[in-house]
């Protein structure tokens, strides 16, 4: 089985509903094919069969209902929920869900999780990189991974598209040319820093873009570990090594250099659909069949991994 780990799916109601409650970038979801018509479903299954694939695991990251209120957080990832829960109903075949959280509210977020784990063809959660401003793997958070944990949860970690407050990016319209890969290192970075991922180790987390740096950067990790991890902690190639990549990139080198860095079954078939859509969808599978990989690891990367993680062995 071929797994599209990093597809995202916008109903234009679920859009409509942020838009209700004052996101501003659901503009970028609007018109790219990833809605929930007949029509576009139909051209979505066209795709996947070009491109081999059976099955995506289908989010609403970036269009995180990442909203202060608490009330509007929580009602936007429960429609989120219950909307993408009815699309693996009626397409159990081809879709799998990664729920949506109403974070920075972690009661109300384990709350949702709960629920959402529960319906149809839930099989993890996606988050952003950043929630309003805070790290990912701030200290607040810290009960929502405990239970993550507890569960043996595949959490999808996925770039914000805010280029880290950097205007040398923002203003040179970079934030996900560039920005998305500093953001997904600075993630990675931070849950080894806070001491999420020894202490959590049943959480497996992956991260989109071929891991940002991490795949040409590792050794670098290593040796500068005393600048930017505190004492005691397990050397940054042992922890990246415990976390999953995907494919998201459609650059043999650079995903030749990451499954080196971290071997191949520490990542996963990712396509950022309907981003990568049209002509550049069956690219997605394509490169990763023709770089070079034994038939055992092109395996692991377009389906064996994440069939494990979303539980469906």
């Amino acid at each position: 089985m071929t797994i599209d780990l990093h597809a995202h799916y916008y109903p234009a109601e679920l859009l409509d509903l942020m838009d209700r409650h004052g996101a501003t970038t659901t503009g970028n979801a609007r018109g790219t094919g990833g809605g929930g018509t007949p029509e576009e479903l139909e051209q979505r299954f066209a795709l996947m069969d070009k491109a081999g694939v059976d099955r995506q695991a289908i989010s609403f990251v970036p269009q995180a209902p990442y909203f202060a209120d608490q009330a509007a957080a929580v009602e936007t990832a429960r429609v989120a929920n219950d909307l993408f829960a009815q699309a693996a109903a009626e397409n159990p075949a081809r879709f799998s869900v990664l729920a949506t959280l109403p974070l920075p509210h972690v009661d109300a977020s384990l709350a949702e999780l709960d629920r959402a784990l529960a319906l149809p063809g839930v099989r993890g959660v996606a988050v952003l990189t950043t929630v309003l401003g805070q790290s990912l793997a701030a200290p607040e958070h810290q009960p929502l991974f405990a239970e993550l944990h507890r569960r043996k949860a595949t959490v999808l970690v996925h770039s914000a598209g805010e280029g880290c407050d950097w205007p040398l990016i923002n203003d040179h319209g970079l934030a996900w040319t560039v920005g998305a890969q500093i953001e997904t290192t600075v993630a990675i970075v931070h849950l080894m820093q806070a001491g999420i991922v020894e202490r959590y180790p049943d959480i497996n987390f992956v991260h989109i873009g071929l891991g940002g740096l991490v795949g040409s950067f590792l050794s670098q990790f290593d040796t500068q570990e005393t600048w930017y991890m505190p004492r005691g902690h397990a050397r940054p190639s042992d922890l990246v090594k415990r976390m999953y990549y995907d494919t998201c990139a459609s650059h043999g080198p650079g995903l030749r250099a990451l499954v080196e860095s971290v071997g191949a079954d520490r990542v996963v078939h990712g396509s950022d659909f309907p981003f990568w859509g049209g002509e550049l969808y069956p690219r997605s599978t394509e490169y990763v069949r023709t770089a070079g990989f034994s038939a055992g690891e092109t395996e692991a990367i377009l389906g064996g991994t994440a069939e494990r993680l979303l539980g469906l062995g």
